[in-house]
């Protein structure tokens, strides 16, 4: 079995908490079998996993994207103000509406 047909084997297994024995019958494979291909891919992803230290220095070492410039300064995202009172979305109408004095007689 190829390691695309025990991918979906192995997240039947972890992600959907099916038993072993039921994984195997699913996809034609014996316990055995199918215990390998969990052990394989648990051990192929706990080596690709960075230690906690590494973790840790990754984390604190790189600043995060998207930060604003004042951090420290709370976030306000103003849905709650009305839309006239909201900074930049002001909306003017292109023509103004006639007046009494404006119409035609």
């Amino acid at each position: 079995m190829g390691c695309f047909q025990q991918a979906p084997l192995v997240l039947a297994h972890l992600r959907m908490n099916e038993t072993l024995a039921q994984v195997a019958a699913a996809f034609g494979v014996s316990p055995s079998a199918a215990w390998r291909y969990v052990d394989e891919t648990v051990e192929i992803q706990a080596a690709w996993t960075p230690s906690l230290h590494e973790a840790r220095a990754r984390a604190t070492s790189s600043p995060t994207t998207g930060c604003r410039d004042q951090a420290d300064e709370p976030y306000y995202s103003q849905r709650h103000k009305k839309p006239h009172e909201r900074p930049g979305r002001h909306q003017t109408a292109r023509h103004p509406p006639p007046t009494a004095s404006s119409k035609p007689a």
